[in-house]
């Protein structure tokens, strides 16, 4: 029976972690875009020609497809004002119409770990899938995919709900700093090779005496 117990607990904790028990994570809006593995996001493109400063941006409703712990309407809420605050304190201007770009995407999961896998790990969880792409016109200028997890102790004095929030947009804040580091720092300088030392020239043997 304890075995049996020790089973299932660990079943529940490999499906609340997202191992194997979330569907499979589709981006129709990447497909045919050449994505590499970025140094903050997961997965991104850019066009040789996008300029991201000095340009103003619009940003479109991310559409929500999977929501999970938290109430669908908050979570657009704060998406909306966790990215909308990102792209001011980076100086990027942001305009209603007329923009020099288009930001625009889809949250495929945002997922909070429900109260009986809270209560068996002692930790909340906040789990976050996204896509978008950055146009100009019709054109495709900077795509990009992230997954973001994060996940700290519970708090016995927050309320759920004040629990819930607060991870909502932790994980939310996460990925609009991968999305703005991402475009924004310049790549790393590739690295030089070294320049081997001559090897010292060759004196001979020398016998005593001359």
């Amino acid at each position: 029976m304890r075995e049996a117990i020790i089973f299932w607990l660990s079943i529940i904790l490999w499906c609340g972690n997202g191992a194997g028990c979330t569907p499979v994570w589709h981006t129709p809006i990447l497909q045919g875009l050449p994505l590499t593995p970025g140094r903050y996001l997961t997965a991104y493109y850019q066009s040789p020609d996008f300029k991201p400063v000095p340009a103003s941006y619009r940003l479109k409703d991310f559409s929500f497809e999977q929501v999970t712990g938290v109430d669908k309407s908050l979570a657009e809420r704060f998406f909306r004002e966790e990215l909308l605050t990102a792209l001011e304190n980076n100086g990027l201007p942001l305009k209603a119409q007329e923009a020099d770009y288009t930001l625009a995407g889809q949250v495929s999961q945002l997922h909070l770990r429900g109260p009986v896998l809270r209560y068996l790990s002692g930790k909340s969880q906040a789990t976050l899938k996204v896509a978008g792409v950055i146009s100009r016109g019709p054109e495709v200028v900077y795509a990009f995919q992230d997954q973001v997890q994060v996940t700290w102790p519970i708090n016995p004095r927050h309320p759920t709900s004040m629990e819930s929030e607060l991870m909502v947009r932790q994980v939310m804040r996460r990925f609009a700093s991968d999305l703005l580091n991402e475009m924004l720092l310049p790549p790393p300088a590739p690295a030089t090779a070294a320049t081997p030392s001559p090897a010292p020239r060759d004196q001979g043997f020398m016998a005593e005496g001359g």
